[in-house]
Parts: C-alpha cells; structure tokens; sequence
C-alpha cells in the first residue's frame, strides 16, 4: 500500500502528462480488442471448415444434369478416387409435412415441401453463425426423439424457437427408379434466422476451374449465402448424424465434395486423381489454394492492420518507459535514502512497479468506461457476438508486456545507483 502512495503523489505532479500516457494506452487496448473482434468474426466462419482444410486434397463441385443414372455414375467416380482418401458430403433433403405451421398463401394442398440441408457433422458441429433467436441445435436427437434444426424463416417469419413439424423425407430407390417418402418423426426449430441473413449453403459457388489454370479466388466465405427469396419457404438446416437417413447422399451432383488424403500420397496417385477429376463435368480447386484463400480472408484485417497498431503500440511503450525512467530519475535522491536507511534493492523497484501499474490501471479503466459507452451505441451490436475469451487473453498479455517494458530502465537505473554519490550529486 506505501508503495501506491509514493507512485500516486509521482502521478500528481505531473496529472496532464500522466493522463495523456493513459488516453494514449487505453486506445492501444481498445484498437487491438476491435481489431481481435473482426477477426473473431472472420473465423466464425473458418472454424467449422479448418480440419477439413489442413489435409492435403480438392474441393470438387460437379456441373451435371439431375438425371439418375449421372448420379450414380458421379458417386461411381468418387469412389474410384485412388489412395486413402475421405470425401465430405452435406446433402439436401427435400421433407414433406402436413404441418398447419408451413403454409403456402397459393395452393390449397394440405401437404407442404420444404428443404432440409443435412450438413456432415464435422462441420455443423462447429458452427457459431449468429442467429435471430436460439442456439444451433444438437447433432443427436433431443430427449424426446426430436431432431433439432435451424430455421431460416424467409416468408414463415411466425416460426419460433419450439415450434414442432412432423414430416417425412424423400429419397430415391434404385430399384423402383421412384420416390419414397419415409417418416423419421419430428424436427423441433431450436434457433431461427431471419430472411437476409447469413447461413451455411452446401455448394460453392463462383468461378474455379482448377484444370484452367486460374487463380483460386474462392474461400470459405463461398459456403455461405444469403441468397434466399423472401417468398419462399422456411428451409431447415440439421446434423447428418442425426439420423442415418439424412447422411445418404441421394443427390451429389447439388452439393460439394471435400476429398482429402487422410496420408500423404505419392505423386502416381496425384496425378490419377488430377485426371479422374478433371474428366468430370464440373469444376475443382486444390485444397491448399482454398485454405490459402482462406487464411488470406481470415488475417486480411491483421495484414492490413497490425503494422499501424504495432507502430502505435511502439511509440506509446516509448512513451510509457520514458514516463517510468523520469520518474525514477526524479527518485533518485528518494531511492539513496531509502538505501541508507537499510531498504533493499527491490523495495525500490517495487515503487516504480507501483507507478508503472497506476499508469496501466488507469488506461484500463479508461478503455472499459470507452467500452460501455460504445455498446449503448447502434454499432455495437456488428462486434458484440465477436468478443471472445482471446480477447481478455491477449489484453491481459499486452498489459503485463507493457509492465514488463515499462521496468527495464528503472531496473537497471536502480541497480546501478551508488546510494552515497547519488546523494552528494543532488
């Protein structure tokens, strides 16, 4: 507590200059906290496709006529791919429901179609979009045999969190050529997205020709849209793992195939695969370009950025070390007595500690108060889902960097002074 006093009666006789040193600090945190939240935001969507992306493969979306026997011939070729190799499919399932909460405004048919986007689990488990209302949903069943989905309402803008639909999906039987439609019980809406928003798709889209020679330009930002049509119904997004059913992929000439090597393959294989691929009507791109795309997506705020924020955060550590040197300097004479009188080396150091951590205090308080107020403005809310646990992490890292520096040159101003000669020179 001596030590916070003798650092509070330094602070005093120099307020304006001490003051400008913590405004200067405060915004330095509250930048790089912004700066944390764009990119927190980025990765929302990055995260669920990140596993996929650190293997070795293609992203192959085909371009082919719906017609059954190119369905079966596609997923024949899939899997002719050569090596060890995993293919990620999402699908989409169209459900049929009689359902009074699904309506169409132009028919007078009890029975209702609505498309269910069954997403593999490895992806939708790691989805953290944020939604109008509710959380996403489980990858089983809830307790009472229900699969848990996100509504992206479009014209149904009356669905909400709890609503129930029984329904039946369809699916293709070989032997018939025909549709079945099987019951697999009740979809229980736990989270809804409001028309305009962003959600998930199972298809990118743009222009990649991996064999043309192109440049990727496509990223993780291309398996998500906001593309639905406000007069169409609610579409349903669900785990694959939900339900055996749902992970059947009846239809892969609508949805994008993530092919990864699951071992590093030999160059024979590479160049099997090359061809196979590039034989199918459609389009494909490596897997390291769509990550490289990716990361470039990710870390564009950082790139552009963080060398204004470092050179920021330079001058402002000048100006903190400065701050913490003159006051030692101003101490001096203080610190040779405190010697004579019998303290020891760290009880000096231990006083500018104190006034590099009022310094540091008051900028924190500064950049909080600065905090609240932005959150009551209408900006708020484009950050607010975005500040995560790395956020106080990487203050608290910047604050104890910032303590650090801020002691070297008292350290070794102390550690040198003769208490005696410092006495006699002033």
């Amino acid at each position: 507590m001596k030590y916070l006093k003798f650092a509070w009666k330094s602070f005093i006789r120099k307020p304006v200059f001490n003051i400008i040193i913590m405004l200067e600090l405060a915004a330095v945190l509250i930048i790089g906290n912004i700066l944390i939240a764009v990119v927190n935001s980025r990765s929302v969507y990055y995260r669920p496709y990140e596993e996929i992306m650190k293997h070795e493969g293609y992203v192959f979306t085909p371009r082919i006529t719906g017609k059954p026997e190119n369905m079966k011939k596609l997923t024949e070729q899939y899997h002719s791919l050569q090596g060890d190799i995993s293919i990620t499919c999402s699908n989409i399932k169209t459900i049929v429901s009689e359902s009074e909460l699904l309506r169409d405004e132009h028919s007078t048919e009890k029975t209702r179609y609505r498309s269910l986007y069954a997403i593999d689990d490895s992806i939708y488990s790691k989805f953290n979009l944020p939604l109008t209302s509710g959380h996403w949903g489980s990858s089983s069943r809830n307790s009472k045999g229900q699969i848990e989905a996100v509504a992206v309402l479009n014209r149904e803008a009356y669905l909400k969190v709890g609503d129930v639909i029984p329904f039946r999906v369809q699916t293709y039987d070989d032997e018939t050529a025909s549709l079945n439609e099987i019951d697999i019980g009740e979809i229980v809406i736990v989270g809804t997205i409001q028309h305009g928003g962003y959600y998930p798709t199972v298809r990118l889209e743009g222009t990649a020709q991996g064999s043309s020679g192109k440049k990727n330009t496509l990223d993780v930002r291309n398996m998500y849209t906001t593309g639905s049509l406000e007069n169409e119904g609610a579409e349903f997004y669900v785990s694959s793992d939900a339900d055996p059913l749902l992970s059947v992929v009846d239809d892969p000439e609508t949805v994008t195939a993530f092919i990864t090597y699951n071992s590093k393959p030999d160059d024979e294989i590479r160049q099997a695969n090359n061809e196979l691929l590039a034989g199918i009507k459609g389009s494909y791109i490596r897997m390291s370009g769509f990550k490289e795309s990716s990361d470039s997506y990710l870390y564009e705020q950082y790139i552009r950025l963080l060398p204004i924020l470092l050179g920021v955060f330079v001058i402002v550590i000048a100006e903190l070390i400065c701050s913490a040197a003159l006051h030692t300097r101003e101490q001096i004479r203080n610190y040779g007595v405190y010697f004579l009188c019998g303290a020891k080396f760290k009880g000096c150091l231990k006083e500018s500690l104190a006034y590099s951590m009022l310094i540091l205090s008051g900028a924190v308080i500064i950049g909080l108060s600065a905090f609240a107020l932005f959150q009551s403005t209408e900006y708020a809310e484009l950050f607010e889902h975005n500040f995560a646990a790395n956020n106080m992490i990487i203050t608290f890292a910047i604050i104890a960097a910032m303590l650090v520096l801020s002691l070297v040159i008292p350290f070794f101003m102390v550690r040198r002074t003769s208490p005696v000669k410092t006495i006699k020179e002033t």
